[in-house]
């Protein structure tokens, strides 16, 4: 969409519909969040932890704005089989879990 000489809002692509008065309507370009913006200070998506499986917006597909993702393998130990015990007390084993984390390239 673009402003017309009139001041109307003109659609650049005949096969999109001429926004209503009740369409939110940019005039100006998003930024690209994809890259590191140091004046509107935005990282970027680099470094990014991502979803491998999700299909949504924090999916790698998306967050990584197609530049893959690395795969990182984590040794992580948290409590488990928690009981609790007469009175007052919760014993835990402590057990291992190997996870894999994605980050963005």
């Amino acid at each position: 969409v673009k402003i017309n000489k009139c001041g109307r809002l003109q659609v650049k692509d005949p096969r999109y519909k001429i926004p209503t008065p009740l369409d939110l309507v940019y005039l100006d370009e998003s930024p690209d969040w994809c890259r590191n913006n140091k004046q509107l200070k935005w990282p970027g998506t680099h470094g990014r932890i991502c979803n491998k499986t999700s299909s949504g917006l924090d999916g790698c597909a998306i967050l990584c704005c197609g530049r893959g993702y690395n795969t990182k393998k984590i040794v992580v130990k948290e409590r488990c089989n928690c009981k609790f015990q007469w009175c007052c007390q919760v014993k835990c084993d402590i057990c291992t879990k190997h996870i894999e984390e994605y980050t963005c390239k």
